[in-house]
């Protein structure tokens, strides 16, 4: 039985260099704890370094308490629900920890409290760091996720 969902990127590779498999899990799990609104304190604690940067569309965090702060306004505003797809991961990089950072792409489907549905395209940076206290044994020290929000806010006036 096959355990890839919409949550499993497909492993792509890129100069030879395979994802490193604890990404594979880590985003697998990353994306179903985003999707989900009662997990809004595990995705900010079991994801990112607490100094990390995040930066979604326009909207830019630094710190835990920051990052919180803006994954909780992600929920108090016109989205009810979110479906993450991940199409595809690509390692890059030519530190010493190859790998480690990756460029992903996917689609978003919103769910609005006014009943529409949006569906968007995305893609991503991230950038890990080791991290042994996490499950994945890695976390986000670095994550910007470019979207064009403007269909979005389109909706939720109309």
């Amino acid at each position: 039985m096959s355990t890839k969902n919409q949550y499993t990127p497909s492993s792509s590779t890129s100069g030879g260099n395979p994802v490193d498999s604890r990404i594979l899990s880590f985003f697998t799990t990353f994306y179903a704890a985003s999707d989900n609104p009662k997990s809004i304190e595990e995705w900010t604690n079991e994801y990112f370094k607490d100094d990390a940067q995040l930066t979604m569309g326009t909207k830019k965090a630094q710190g835990s308490d920051e990052i919180l702060a803006l994954r909780k306004a992600n929920w108090a505003g016109p989205v009810k629900t979110r479906n993450h797809i991940i199409h595809q991961i690509y390692p890059f990089g030519t530190g010493p920890k190859d790998g480690l950072d990756v460029f992903l792409n996917g689609i978003v489907e919103y769910g609005l409290h006014n009943g529409k549905t949006v569906t968007l395209e995305w893609s991503a940076k991230a950038v890990f760091v080791e991290d042994s206290t996490a499950a994945h044994g890695i976390k986000f020290s670095f994550y910007h996720v470019y979207l064009d929000s403007a269909p979005l806010t389109a909706a939720a006036q109309g």
